[in-house]
């Protein structure tokens, strides 16, 4: 949640961000479908990750970590490249 957050207050604190919020105008081309399928990725192997017992198949647990820390930094890219 901290990189959407302070991914978005980037973007509405660039020019072209807040003539989108503004007028509508010169919005992001991203598809909302990607946003909201990193976002719940990030979130359901964030959760995985959390329930995961820690001493059974620590390997498969990094991975899922490993999928939350991609899901949320490709969020963030995406995010932040409709500035």
């Amino acid at each position: 949640m901290p990189t959407v957050v302070v991914a978005w207050i980037a973007v509405l604190a660039s020019y072209r961000g807040s003539r989108c919020l503004t007028y509508g105008e010169q919005c992001s081309t991203v598809p909302g479908e990607a946003l909201y399928g990193c976002f719940w990725v990030a979130l359901a192997a964030g959760l995985l990750a959390l329930m995961w017992p820690r001493a059974r198949w620590t390997g498969a647990r990094i991975g899922v970590v490993l999928l939350q820390w991609g899901a949320q930094l490709m969020l963030g890219a995406l995010i932040l490249s409709g500035a």
